[in-house]
């Protein structure tokens, strides 16, 4: 019991003695008063403003031109998906004429993929044109564009297995 007594006593002193020394360093040291001239009032950073207003200007200009040309480059992207999805919808279209065995669940999951697709690249559209950024919306296209890609290899490999892949030229140039 006296060791309890002892380890409380001795923990409340050096608790006390480090708060004594916190406060000698954090204490507010007097200040002296300073002599003030009118000069010292008087404003200075207005005369620099036609310098800093030009710069903003300028960088309001680099960000304006930035902002088109990721603009641009967003759109013409999300075109180039587009076709890609449109070529290889067409190409899926025409080679499950030649597999009448495909299942109802394939078709309407590649159907709900399509329907997903157009409904996320007219959102990433609107988003682009408004300048919001639509990266997580470009990238989503472009893993439904290689999905449909890889459906598309896997119908080819079918059709050429079972029919040879010059029928399905010869159908898709008719």
């Amino acid at each position: 019991m006296g060791e309890l007594v002892f380890a409380i006593v001795v923990g409340v002193l050096l608790l006390s003695w480090s708060l004594v020394a916190l406060y000698r360093v954090w204490r507010p040291k007097p200040q002296r008063k300073q002599a003030y001239g009118i000069q010292d009032f008087y404003p200075v950073h207005h005369r620099e403003y036609e310098a800093v207003e030009r710069r903003l200007a300028e960088y309001a200009a680099i960000l304006q031109q930035v902002g088109a040309q990721h603009r641009s480059t967003a759109l013409r992207y999300l075109d180039a998906i587009r076709d890609d999805f449109e070529r290889v919808e067409r190409l899926l279209n025409y080679g499950t004429k030649f597999l009448p065995d495909i299942s109802l669940e394939e078709e309407l999951r590649r159907a709900w993929l399509s329907i997903q697709y157009r409904l996320e690249f007219k959102l990433a559209r609107l988003k682009v044109r408004w300048g919001i950024n639509a990266t997580v919306q470009m990238k989503s296209l472009t893993q439904k564009v290689r999905l449909m890609a890889r459906m598309a290899d896997h119908l080819l490999n079918e059709v050429a297995h079972e029919h040879g892949l010059r029928v399905l030229e010869d159908d898709l140039n008719r």
